[in-house]
């Protein structure tokens, strides 16, 4: 039993000796990682495009146009590491007078884009950086081809996440102050149709979609 009891204390000690030895030894260097910061920069951003044409002898077509465009970069910088994101989205409508009577009876989509990039650098050598990469497009409301002037006969061609494109990669980047240029040995393209009614309108953004697969 003594011989259990005294095993079992020279083990602990053994154990824990690497432990007292650390905290009594002053002379040990602990790397401190200082936080990092963001940088924030976002632009909004709405324009009115207006036409009118009243007795024209060149003719064209009354317009009203309204795009809503958003940009954001935002922008983490680590002493181990860079991240960066860019936001940037679209939409616009307008409004046509096609017979003439302005009216400004069809209203159509013209502007639609959701793109959103993600990159974080980690610094190699001066101004060399190893970089992963994520990069996502698609649109927000659907996207139709029109058959005839008015807007009653159309083909779906396009909707949220039909086609959603999806795009990883990893690589090398040169970075200075005002640019940059990315090297990428290794990436990989995903396409989403996600929406039975592009596929059924035969708009396959050339994914196998036999057996469910979208």
């Amino acid at each position: 039993m003594r011989f259990r009891c005294l095993y079992f204390i020279v083990v602990v000690m053994l154990l824990s000796q690497p432990l007292f030895a650390a905290d009594d030894d002053s002379s040990a260097v602990r790397k401190k990682i200082l936080p990092g910061d963001w940088t924030f920069v976002s632009t909004p951003a709405l324009t009115v495009n207006e036409k009118l044409y009243n007795n024209w002898s060149a003719a064209g077509n009354s317009t009203l146009v309204f795009v809503f465009g958003f940009n954001g970069t935002y922008k983490y910088t680590h002493q181990q590491f860079v991240w960066d994101n860019v936001h940037d989205f679209s939409l616009g409508v307008d409004r046509q007078d096609l017979d003439g009577n302005q009216s400004l009876e069809s209203v159509r989509k013209n502007e639609d884009k959701i793109d959103l990039t993600s990159t974080i650098s980690k610094r190699l050598r001066s101004a060399w950086n190893i970089n992963f990469s994520v990069n996502f497009k698609s649109q927000f409301l659907e996207g139709k081809n029109y058959a005839t002037s008015g807007n009653s006969e159309y083909t779906l061609v396009s909707k949220f996440m039909a086609p959603g494109y999806l795009t990883t990669s990893i690589g090398f980047e040169y970075k200075e102050s005002d640019w940059n240029v990315s090297m990428s040995f290794l990436s990989g393209k995903t396409t989403f149709v996600t929406s039975q009614e592009v596929i059924d309108a035969g708009q396959l953004y050339g994914v196998d979609t036999t057996g469910g697969r979208r």
